[in-house]
């Protein structure tokens, strides 16, 4: 905010403190010329003595007033740092000036001191001053100044409110001495009590401080400035946008004005940045997902064969060239390099960005204090894409950052702990694993090669060896006989190296997927005791766990623990639904995000045992709502059916199992 201060380092007998802040105006800050009171002094013949350093006695012809005059021509002039040069000199004869004399060189000088940011000295000139005028504007007006800049918020409010107290009973020319009666001065009390209201988050009081700087003086542009800010981070962008055009009708000073207006009517830009290859299959949708709300598309094209930069450029894309290196982080660090806009969003060809979600993104990146956003990235697998996981995952940073890419690999933004990350409900969808089988397989091959490179270069890599593991589960166990001790070993390797309570936020969430790693593993394996230890430890991290609290339920089922299922599937859903108002605040792959029809269907399966049909088909119809194709819902609600005697429904939903899968015979049984 525009508090009326220099962008200077303060170095004083008190403290240090960067205050960034500026002043483009200074005569709105001081004073404007006024009226002079005459006075009967005889300048010409004032004369006084001086003590030499060396004890002997000269007499020195001193015009005091023309040295007073002239400092004021400086600080009415707004040429402040040339007061103290001016009037410096006068100090060795303090003692023997008149009152008025003193009452006008402490208040120069102190104008002189806090340009020069000495605020101690200038709270003791203050003070002197006061010795002699107590209900000085000056004094008042500076210390409300010092105690701002020194971050003092209630000393500063206390001095401004008494200037505010005696401002009425002070009028232009009334006082030769009183600089800070004008209403240029009114202006910027009014402007220091906003900055202080709105440092204690006191907004609403600060609106009304910047309103009543305005009305005091229509032509200072600070309160314009920082009660527009107020409004655009409010989200009350029209009455950001007329504050600004009022002030810059009736200011002088209205470079920062029209910056501010060109930004509130453009909005923050986004940069869409992408590395491709042979990618003409996909990119089209991709491009059709973000071409209506980003301003550039940059991509990098690391040597596509096909028509992949033809589609590209017929987008408008921005084409960059590089040979591939086997190095992602590379490659993706130059899209963002020749970036040009605010914002930088990265996207994946295989990915869609969800367009109603524009909204969303738009509200946090226009929030000046909001500089990196997570989305939820949701993989869709099989026949008809029902096979949803889910991560959360940083797609979206300021370009001022300078936010890098690290890994050949899967790679890792670096973030600094400390930078808050937004969570918001924005989705990108993405179909990168549901290719044809021979483009997965090429894929997977790909990946493997780069992570076990990566691996043998640095072999206490965790997220290299979570990475690992994860693309060696998605291949399967059947055709993959030899994938699950290598699994095992790899998403140990990367418990090992983690330390979910003592390691940063990446390493707790390494270490929490890694033992989902290794209890899904030992459930397909059959290894339930196995499964449920590490599905338990992961639990102990992470209560609201969504894949170990399923797969903890299924663990169950299958040993006929009905009770403990049925808490645990419960468990799930309430678990799921508490994510839905909150967010996922770690950035882990979930491959239960929403698998309600999962957690129905084994409720559905306990409800069968207990043989409370009513239940059991309740359930049942629930995960079909959830999963139409899902078979085995079809087939065990049909069976349900039955035991009610319910045989025209039962037929409804053999047939729809029939439908989705003519070759499931035992549905006509």
């Amino acid at each position: 905010m525009n508090d009326g201060f220099n962008s200077r380092r303060i170095r004083d007998k008190r403290q240090k403190i960067d205050i960034r802040t500026q002043i483009a105006n200074r005569n709105n800050v001081m004073t404007r010329k006024q009226k002079k009171k005459k006075t009967s002094r005889k300048q010409s013949k004032h004369h006084q003595t001086i003590v030499a350093k060396h004890g002997k006695e000269r007499t020195k012809s001193v015009n005091i007033d023309s040295l007073l005059n002239r400092g004021e021509a400086f600080l009415l002039g707004g040429q402040e740092e040339k007061i103290l040069d001016a009037v410096n000199s006068i100090e060795e004869l303090y003692p023997s000036l008149e009152v008025e004399q003193r009452i006008r060189y402490n208040s120069l000088r102190v104008y002189g001191l806090v340009n020069c940011e000495d605020y101690l000295d200038a709270e003791q000139t203050v003070q002197r001053l006061m010795s002699d005028v107590s209900d000085s504007l000056d004094a008042f007006y500076i210390l409300a100044y010092v105690h701002l800049a020194m971050r003092e918020y209630d000393l500063a409010a206390e001095a401004a409110e008494k200037y505010l107290s005696l401002y009425p009973e002070k009028t232009v020319g009334e006082k030769v001495n009183c600089y800070a009666a004008t209403s240029a001065h009114l202006s910027q009390v009014y402007n220091f009590l906003g900055t202080i209201h709105q440092n204690k988050k006191e907004f609403s009081q600060a609106i009304k401080s910047y309103e009543r700087a305005i009305v005091s003086d229509k032509h200072n542009h600070l309160p314009y400035l920082n009660l527009a800010k107020i409004f655009d981070k409010e989200e009350k962008l029209e009455n950001a946008r007329e504050v600004v055009q009022s002030g810059i009708r009736n200011c002088t000073q209205v470079q920062e004005l029209r910056l501010l207006a060109e930004s509130l009517e453009r909005g923050a830009t986004v940069s869409a940045c992408m590395i491709v290859k042979n990618e003409e299959e996909l990119l089209p949708e991709c491009l059709e997902s973000i071409r209506d709300w980003v301003d550039e598309i940059i991509i990098v094209d690391t040597g596509s064969t096909d028509r992949t930069v033809e589609i590209a450029e017929s987008y408008g894309a921005k084409i960059f060239h590089q040979e591939w290196e086997g190095n992602f982080s590379k490659h993706r660090n130059y899209s963002m390099d020749m970036a040009t806009s605010d914002w930088i969003f990265i996207i994946d060809a295989d990915e869609r960005f969800n367009a109603e979600d524009v909204k969303i993104l738009r509200r946090w990146m226009n929030k000046r204090d909001c500089r990196v956003i997570s989305v939820n990235v949701f993989n869709y697998t099989g026949k008809f894409n029902e096979r949803v996981t889910s991560l959360a995952s940083t797609r979206l940073f300021r370009s001022d950052l300078k936010l890098r890419y690290e890994g050949i690999v899967h790679n890792q933004l670096v973030i600094d702990p400390s930078e808050p990350i937004v969570r918001t409900k924005a989705r990108i969808k993405h179909y990168g694993y549901g290719l044809s089988k021979e483009k997965m397989a090429a894929k997977a091959k790909r990946t493997t090669d780069l992570l076990e490179k990566q691996l043998k270069e640095n072999p206490n890599n965790a997220y290299a060896h979570f990475n690992y593991a994860q693309v060696l589960l998605g291949q399967g166990f059947v055709e993959h006989p030899t994938n699950p001790p290598r699994i095992i070993e790899a998403a140990n390797r990367a418990v090992e190296l983690t330390d979910p309570n003592k390691g940063s936020r990446s390493e707790r969430q390494i270490n929490l997927m890694a033992l989902g790693q290794l209890a899904l593993t030992h459930f397909i394996l059959a290894d339930n005791d196995t499964a449920e230890e590490y599905a338990l430890r992961s639990l102990e991290i992470k209560p609201d766990y969504l894949d170990s609290i399923m797969l903890l339920g299924n663990v169950y089922l299958r040993r006929n623990g009905f009770d403990k299922a049925e808490q645990y599937f419960n468990r799930y859903l309430e678990a799921q639904a508490q994510l839905a108002k909150t967010f996922e605040a770690d950035e882990i792959m979930l491959m239960h995000p929403e698998s309600f029809q999962h957690a129905y269907y084994g409720l559905g399966l306990v409800a069968e045992y207990h043989r409370d049909w009513d239940k059991a088909a309740e359930y049942l119809r629930k995960a079909l709502d959830h999963s139409p194709e899902l078979l085995d819902a079809n087939a065990r609600l049909g069976r349900v059916y039955l035991e009610q005697k319910r045989y025209d429904e039962a037929e409804v939903y053999f047939r729809k199992q029939l439908e989705i899968d003519s070759s499931a015979h035992r549905a006509a049984v």
